[in-house]
């Protein structure tokens, strides 16, 4: 029988995580997990605490254990779609950087990929212009 657990983690109790940490401080012991997810967390950690994000994830995860992550990307057309790089500097990140990352942690990329389109960075950009401001203020 397989058992999946599901644990939100993050550092704004308001968000109403089920453990309140930071990704560079994981409240758990070493080889926990078979798998963590770590999607559009990276670019909102203090720059330069990258790598001992991902290094937390390597100690929590079991052997064989693997990782689903996810990032910005920093290709032009993203870029400048990307209403959060103008205005708070939100980072984006090149495959080379990610690759970069990940070795420094000892944890092994087995498939990297670009996901989205002009539709994709299109649809974010009315999220965060109209979307978002109207349901924060309305």
């Amino acid at each position: 029988m397989l058992l999946s657990t599901s644990i939100n983690i993050d550092i704004d109790p308001s968000c109403r995580p089920d453990i309140i940490a930071s990704a560079t401080h994981l409240p758990f012991r070493a080889c926990a997990f078979d798998l963590v997810f770590f999607t559009e967390v990276i670019e909102h950690l203090p720059k330069g605490e990258e790598v001992r994000a991902l290094k937390e994830i390597e100690r929590v995860l079991k052997k064989y254990g693997k990782v689903i992550f996810s990032c910005p990307n920093n290709v032009r057309l993203f870029t400048f779609l990307d209403p959060a790089y103008w205005i708070i500097g939100h980072r984006h990140y090149t495959f080379d950087q990610i690759k970069k990352f990940f070795n420094e942690a000892k944890l092994k990329v087995l498939v990297i990929y670009t996901a989205g389109s002009i539709w994709t960075c299109l649809s974010n950009l009315w999220y965060c212009l109209f979307i978002y401001p109207f349901k924060k203020f309305c």
